[in-house]
């Protein structure tokens, strides 16, 4: 079987893009989120178990019959797909993204926080329910966000330029920095996302144990980042960016 087909060709690439976005460990934890994209004829979604953060397989259904598989290269290896799959379905767009940002998580599972710009859906169980619940609710809108209690986000579009701009939207809006430098790493690293998550964990067990967080001193900071080492450490990190 041979699949040099440009159109289907298109599709994945468009998919590796966004897991780029979306495959990190502040939007993905654990096996979270998946991402689809259809068109008049394929409709390929994140295999189900797979990992956003790394590369994976994903299904590929032809006609809307599930066809066939791609990892590094297509295969005629019938996939699962995602058990969200459903949900998926229910918004018509090409572009459709739901993923779990933990700086975002924390509104959502507070019942009083309202939202005021985002359409919010209470709590459902994946699957059926939710796909129901959304069902609902559902009309068509070129571009847009969904948000689920106690569950995670959906952003959806016919452009993926769209899904990148509304991803950012959200980002802008809730993700709070934490610049606080308790370790080396946080001093020579400061922009690193895993790091942010460390320190915001650091914070909420010192909070919990009711103990109190020595930051470094600015002296010893100005030191730390001037020791050929940690200058050298420096370098390789920026030249991975």
């Amino acid at each position: 079987m041979m699949y040099n087909n440009k159109k289907l060709d298109g599709c994945i690439k468009d998919y590796q893009e966004l897991r780029k976005i979306f495959g990190n460990i502040l939007d993905a934890p654990s096996k979270g989120g998946n991402i689809s994209i259809k068109n008049d004829e394929y409709f390929i979604i994140k295999a189900s178990g797979e990992d956003l953060k790394k590369e994976h397989k994903i299904s590929i259904f032809k006609n809307n019959v599930n066809s066939f598989s791609y990892y590094k290269d297509y295969s005629e290896d019938i996939a699962k797909p995602s058990m969200e799959i459903k949900m998926h379905m229910v918004f018509k767009n090409k572009y459709v993204a739901h993923y779990h940002p933990v700086y975002i998580l924390p509104y959502l599972c507070a019942k009083e926080y309202k939202f005021e710009n985002y359409e919010t859906i209470d709590f459902a169980l994946p699957g059926n329910d939710l796909y129901e619940a959304l069902s609902k609710s559902y009309s068509y809108q070129e571009k847009g966000v969904t948000l689920l209690r106690n569950h995670g986000v959906v952003i959806y579009a016919e452009q993926i330029q769209d899904i990148i701009e509304l991803y950012n939207q959200l980002k802008s809006e809730f993700f709070e920095q934490n610049d606080f430098v308790y370790t080396p790493d946080d001093a020579v690293d400061k922009t690193n996302e895993e790091l942010w998550l460390f320190r915001n964990v650091m914070e909420n067990i010192a909070i919990k144990k009711q103990i109190n967080l020595n930051p470094l001193k600015v002296s010893e900071i100005n030191k730390l980042l001037n020791l050929p080492d940690e200058q050298y450490r420096k370098k390789i990190m920026e030249s991975e960016n």
